[in-house]
């Protein structure tokens, strides 16, 4: 008797399947190990191994037996590697962080952590920005408390990062703006939420200082009006 064994592929990733075919001549009866048993004379199956497997055909006929072999190597699955998640902090970008105070404190809660790890490492990431922490609020209350208490925000914000992610403190600044820049209407609870709120700015340039106090704004001259010749 005669008899022949293949498998196709003869090597596939871990969950693919290959097809076993085999075929023999004056033979009784054949059978194929490991794991499959008693087959025809020939034919094909789909197998699909868990491991390398070494498939052994015997058949056995009037003249005696005879056994082919095929081979199976099986790989681990290739796991391709997810898109790097973009920087959370970009030269020129502003962001609004997703960071709540209760009414009042400056003390941030455990489940903004996260929050604030995406700008430490993004700032680990890119040494070569520097930026500003700002803190805003809403008209609640006077000019004075309010912009006391989002200078507190930003700069409880800015002390958290710069100590907890190793960041030069040189590179980050914290500034209040109390109830000045508003985003939306102080006149609604939706508008004076949107409005209580810190944000982040950052900037590639070498000298760009941060901790450096806002310009004041010029007031323009006034006029001087000249006096009306007098006639001669």
């Amino acid at each position: 008797p005669t008899s022949n064994l293949s498998a196709e592929p003869a090597s596939l990733e871990k969950g693919k399947t290959t097809t076993l075919t085999w075929s023999s001549t004056n033979t009784t009866g054949c059978e194929i190990q490991p794991g499959i048993g008693p087959v025809a004379s020939s034919g094909s199956r789909v197998v699909t191994p868990a491991a390398d497997t070494s498939y052994t055909l015997t058949c056995k006929g009037e003249g005696g037996s005879t056994t082919s072999a095929a081979g199976v190597k099986v790989t681990a699955p290739v796991i391709e590697a997810s898109a790097k998640k973009a920087s959370a902090v970009e030269a020129g970008k502003r962001l609004t962080l997703k960071v709540h105070f209760d009414t009042g404190k400056s003390v941030i809660k455990k489940q903004y952590y996260d929050e604030l790890k995406e700008i430490g490492d993004g700032l680990n990431e890119h040494k070569e920005l520097r930026g500003v922490i700002e803190g805003h609020t809403d008209s609640v209350g006077s000019d004075k408390s309010n912009l006391a208490l989002s200078q507190r925000r930003a700069k409880a914000v800015r002390d958290y990062i710069v100590k907890n992610f190793k960041i030069d403190g040189k590179r980050l600044a914290a500034k209040g703006y109390g109830e000045s820049n508003p985003v939306a209407d102080n006149t609604t609870a939706e508008g004076r939420a949107l409005n209580r709120r810190i944000e982040a700015a950052f900037e590639n340039d070498p000298n760009f200082d941060p901790n450096a106090p806002a310009a004041k704004p010029v007031k323009p001259k006034k006029a001087v009006k000249k006096a009306p010749a007098k006639k001669r």
